[in-house]
């Protein structure tokens, strides 16, 4: 875990000068997109984009497929964050294609969770349902518990937005289950929340 940002920043400022000189694009690549990770992990989500727009040719050069699949799915978050969402659906489609044609199930689930979310705060709550649906099966594919907690919170939101209040409430159900059976308190607490919400809109006080 990132605890310090000017020690991380230092730790992963340093690879780059050896990765530029040795040569190698996938190297430098590599390390652009893990300074472009700790800004983004502290929230300067403009100067990560600068280090993930970087990274990107470098990789493609290289012929680093699933480093460009990462870093596409990297910097498409940062634009969701900074507003231009309909940037960042389309950088999350190109990192799709990349994880198809790598097969990589559990890279797929997460980007069409994160493409659920963009449509989710665009308001195409329909889109947004679609997406954590197909996120939803890969996850469970894979036998991920507490993945499919998190996507079925994300399903029963998108069912909120489009008014369908009782398919919410059993998607929060269900979500609350698997996170008492795994102990896991900060996302009952969530789902609980949401719950509540719930029963607040359909006048259950």
């Amino acid at each position: 875990e990132i605890g310090n940002r000017q020690e991380a920043l230092e730790y992963a400022s340093e690879a780059l000068p050896v990765a530029r000189e040795s040569g190698d694009r996938k190297m430098q690549g590599r390390a652009l997109d893990s300074l472009g990770n700790v800004q983004n992990y502290f929230g300067d989500k403009r100067n990560a984009i600068e280090y993930y727009e970087q990274a990107l040719p470098l990789m493609r050069a290289a012929g680093d497929r699933a480093g460009e699949g990462h870093t596409l799915s990297d910097v498409a978050v940062a634009y969701s964050y900074t507003g231009d969402r309909r940037k960042a659906l389309s950088l999350f489609n190109q990192a799709v294609e990349i994880f198809r044609e790598l097969q990589d199930r559990r890279m797929l689930a997460e980007v069409a969770g994160n493409i659920g979310m963009t449509y989710d705060n665009l308001g195409e709550y329909q889109r947004a349902l679609e997406s954590h649906q197909g996120a939803l099966a890969l996850v469970r594919e894979l036998g991920h518990r507490a993945d499919e907690a998190i996507t079925l919170n994300n399903v029963g939101t998108a069912y909120s937005g489009l008014g369908a209040l009782q398919k919410a409430l059993d998607a929060y159900t269900a979500a609350l289950g698997i996170n008492r059976s795994l102990g896991n308190r900060r996302s009952i607490a969530i789902n609980l929340n949401n719950i509540a919400w719930v029963h607040d809109n359909l006048g259950d006080r």
